[in-house]
């Protein structure tokens, strides 16, 4: 999963697949979903890739 930003006030997820297409998760309300996308994956170990000075949980 890599998380990125569309624009200036929006968030994204990229979830890259081994086997298959990429897909984009953009927009999505409410915005609790990408903090359920980051436990998710920490529940089933998938690396997530996000920049340094980005972090979606301090970020309303």
């Amino acid at each position: 999963m890599k998380f990125k930003r569309v624009g200036w006030a929006k968030k994204s997820v990229i979830v890259q697949i081994n086997k298959g297409f990429n897909f984009r998760i953009a927009n999505f309300h409410p915005e609790q979903i990408y903090n359920g996308l980051i436990d998710f994956a920490a529940k089933y170990e998938i690396p997530i890739s996000n920049p340094e000075l980005f972090n979606f949980r301090e970020i309303k």
